[in-house]
């Protein structure tokens, strides 16, 4: 399974500019290839403007759907604010093996 998380800064439309900050993780279970193009498998986006909220969610999901004690977890980020690599061990918790790229 690949577990990707990252933000990015959008400016906010209302005429104030302000930057808004969404929060976005990311996990699939593989890709495949259709043509030119790639597919992942099974994706799930857990995304907003709270990283927690993003982060609960995505972590409630893994632990609905899957059964972590038999599950590889290769995740990857840039290592921003909040996307270490300790949020991402977190969330793979109870996993099979987990490395972080």
């Amino acid at each position: 399974m690949y577990l990707e998380g990252d933000a990015i800064l959008i400016k906010d439309r209302s005429g104030k500019g302000e930057l808004l900050t969404l929060h976005r993780y990311q996990v699939h279970e593989g890709v495949i290839k259709n043509g030119n193009r790639s597919k992942c498998i099974n994706k799930y986006l857990a995304s907003g403007f709270s990283r927690k909220k993003a982060f609960n969610e995505m972590l409630n999901y893994l632990h609905s759907h899957y059964d972590l004690s038999n599950t590889i977890i290769l995740s990857c980020s840039d290592g921003g604010s909040g996307y270490e690599p300790s949020v991402f061990y977190e969330l793979a918790l109870g996993c099979k093996h987990y490395e972080h790229f």
